[in-house]
């Protein structure tokens, strides 16, 4: 899915916010602790645009008090705005 999203911004989020990894080749994975549903993006920056390969919720388990990837998410409405969210409480 082709993200329209400013890539500039989201590139200097992918590179500088502790919850994002570079995988290499323009491949980032984001995860998104503080969305309302909180989300785990796959993204690869290319030629100036943004590609969202895969997206899923990420559930929290208190007995193992850790985060799991729950269902995938495909509401582009959703992990827009909790992109553009994450890019603006980031800045």
């Amino acid at each position: 899915m082709l993200l329209n999203i400013d890539t500039k911004l989201l590139t200097a989020f992918l590179n500088t916010n502790e919850d994002c990894s570079a995988l290499g080749g323009g491949e980032y994975i984001a995860d998104l602790y503080d969305a309302p549903r909180p989300l785990t993006l796959d993204i690869l920056m290319q030629n100036d645009k943004a590609l969202l390969l895969a997206a899923a919720s990420l559930l929290y388990d208190e007995e193992q008090d850790g985060w799991y990837m729950g269902d995938q998410v495909s509401d582009e409405a959703e992990i827009l705005r909790a992109l553009n969210d994450a890019i603006n409480n980031n800045a």
